[in-house]
């Protein structure tokens, strides 16, 4: 993303160079993906979300262009992906962030730490964020306490899985969820391994048809994390 204001002047050329790909990745940029179409009007163009600053709460600093963010304060610390997550025959929606600052011994209240999950909400469309990521409607967010996780949907629990939890979490690892392919479960995975399988009841089950932005809170330990663009889980 920094990286557009240089590639825009030449973007007629990068074209010629990227028109035997199979598919094209590319930030979320209305004018880039505007001026890809009339260039490459056949190529696939996937966009890869990422932090919206937007998006994010005040205690909360977007860095590295969207890549990572950082808490800077206590509160409103809630943050939503800039587009919605990529869902293809065999790809289910994943979304995956590494701990790059995670802090050492009890942190926030103690017991809850932070949470990641999905949401079906528009980032623009969004009114007001709440104080962690299963307040914002529309949401499955699974959240990491010392003992386990928890699924809330609409901020409600939903499931309990004792497989996972913060303590076994430590800086560098990689914390990974994933609608399961049959789309009655989340998936919770940590550097790839599956850890638990979250599985809420029948009339709240995430569609298959939901449009999902990656959403999460830096409540607790974790003071940074960076997206990191993983498709799918890999060890």
């Amino acid at each position: 993303p920094a990286a557009l204001p240089r590639l825009a002047p030449r973007l007629d050329l990068w074209a010629e160079a990227w028109a035997g790909a199979s598919r094209l990745v590319v930030p979320q940029s209305k004018q880039l993906l505007g001026e890809l179409a009339q260039l490459l009007p056949c190529m696939p163009l996937e966009v890869a979300w990422r932090f919206d600053r937007c998006a994010a709460g005040e205690g909360l600093e977007v860095i590295r262009s969207g890549a990572s963010v950082r808490r800077v304060a206590e509160d409103d610390v809630v943050v939503l992906g800039d587009a919605p997550v990529v869902v293809l025959p065999g790809r289910p929606p994943y979304i995956e962030v590494r701990l790059e600052e995670f802090e050492e011994g009890p942190g926030g209240d103690g017991v809850n730490e932070f949470g990641i999950g999905f949401t079906a909400c528009n980032p623009e469309e969004l009114e007001e964020l709440g104080a962690v990521a299963a307040e914002v409607p529309n949401s499955w967010v699974v959240d990491f306490t010392r003992t386990m996780v928890c699924l809330s949907v609409d901020n409600c629990e939903e499931a309990r899985g004792y497989r996972a939890c913060s303590t076994s979490l430590a800086r560098g690892d990689r914390v990974g969820l994933r609608v399961s392919p049959e789309d009655d479960a989340i998936e919770v995975f940590v550097n790839g391994h599956l850890r638990d399988r979250l599985r809420p009841s029948d009339g709240r089950r995430v569609p298959p048809s939901a449009r999902l932005f990656p959403v999460l809170d830096l409540f607790g330990r974790a003071t940074r994390v960076m997206r990191t663009g993983a498709e799918k889980p890999e060890r």
